[in-house]
């Protein structure tokens, strides 16, 4: 088995890739393994390709305990980054499956492309793996495969000779572009760092959240309180669903109270979700702001039945004073360094609320704070609202 290790860095060409830990820029990983099975066992040499493999990925990715920490100076980082997303292609082959398997049992994430979900299929991988049913031939399979990962392995082989080609050559160009294209789209064209805040399909992640069944603000007003759920569904993803009765005060929360999230030097929110094609609102409250009535507030499009990338960039959150006076100067701008809630907010639509049921239900992925010059780009083309869209993107 000859194994060929490159690494792909933003938009440049290919340089070796160092046996170093993994960095929060994230630079694609691209593992290329090319198996000849004529004379030799694909197994005779994998110890030593994962063993390099294993040093390629690293344990996990830095996090700088500068930019996200709980509490005063010197203290824990609030939140851990989890291991990789590592998307593996050519996953039912004889080295895609030992690939699987020990990045598996060394606690990453793994997604699989395959061409077809029969019984056949999901036995050779087991269930600790999620899947994606496409081609490396076919682009837009590739872009759904390629959201949300952070790595990815290349381990396909052309099944003919006549294959070759379109496989092993092309369906890697393909596969490449796709990844470039996505990354480009939820985080700019430059290397844009990443942290990731909630990882929803985390119970540690998910627990942080709490709906308090309706709103902790105007209870007074409100005539009859919402109905929430939050839940997490099969698929490990948490869902925010629920119902909104009063037809002009109502609204519907999810909270998760921070004690302190310094987001300085990050320019934009990103959230991955599953929407049903309406408006949310993602509030944030700082310890400034908490000490004057004062949030900021940045509404969102969601599409109705798809998954999609929502970019939120940090400039675009307006202050609301919660008594309904005018905002100090000096809180007119969100103060980063010093978050203590973010919340997720559902309300009736202000054309014809009382034509709306109220039903909604939000799905969440993952929930990323990044630092990239395409926030600035968005921020310039948002259309004059009173509370900006964010820019969505759905591969």
């Amino acid at each position: 088995m000859e194994a060929f290790v490159q690494s792909v860095n933003g938009f440049g060409g290919g340089v070796a890739a160092k046996p170093s830990s993994c960095s929060r820029r994230a630079p694609l990983r691209m593992a290329r393994v090319r198996e000849d099975v004529e004379d030799k066992n694909p197994l005779d040499r994998v110890g030593d390709f994962v063993g390099a493999f294993q040093r390629l990925l690293g344990v996990g990715r830095q996090v700088d305990d500068s930019l996200l920490y709980l509490g005063e100076e010197g203290s824990e980082p609030l939140f851990e980054e989890q291991p990789p997303v590592v998307l593996v292609v050519g996953a039912t082959g004889e080295v895609g499956r030992v690939i699987v398997r020990k990045l598996l049992l060394r606690g990453y994430q793994v997604r699989v492309l395959v061409r077809n979900l029969f019984t056949e299929t999901l036995d050779l991988l087991g269930t600790g793996c999620s899947y994606v049913m496409g081609d490396i031939t076919d682009p837009y399979a590739l872009m759904e495969a390629v959201s949300g990962v952070d790595k990815v392995v290349c381990s396909v082989k052309a099944r003919s000779e006549s294959e070759v080609r379109e496989v092993e050559l092309d369906g890697l160009k393909k596969l490449v572009r796709a990844f470039h294209d996505v990354r480009h789209a939820d985080y700019g064209r430059t290397e844009a760092t990443k942290v990731t805040l909630f990882k929803f399909n985390r119970e540690k992640d998910f627990r942080r959240w709490r709906s308090p069944g309706g709103s902790e603000e105007d209870d007074e007003l409100v005539r009859k309180p919402a109905r929430v759920d939050f839940r997490m569904n099969v698929r490990n993803n948490a869902v925010f669903t629920g119902q909104v009765f009063d037809t002009y005060t109502g609204h519907a929360e999810l909270i998760c109270d921070l004690k302190k999230l310094n987001m300085r030097g990050f320019s934009g929110l990103v959230v991955r979700c599953l929407g049903d094609g309406k408006q949310y609102r993602m509030v944030f409250r700082t310890g400034p702001g908490d000490k004057n009535g004062v949030i900021y507030e940045a509404e969102f499009a969601t599409v109705s039945g798809k998954w999609s990338t929502i970019r939120l960039p940090l400039v675009s959150f307006k202050p609301r004073s919660l008594s309904g006076s005018s905002v100090p100067r000096e809180l007119e701008e969100l103060d980063r360094s010093d978050v203590r809630q973010i919340k997720i907010e559902y309300r009736k639509p202000l054309s014809n609320p009382e034509r709306d049921p109220g039903f909604f239900s939000l799905t969440l992925d993952y929930m990323k704070v990044s630092n990239s010059k395409a926030f600035a780009s968005i921020q310039m083309n948002l259309p004059r609202r009173r509370n900006p869209l964010s820019y969505v993107t759905t591969p």
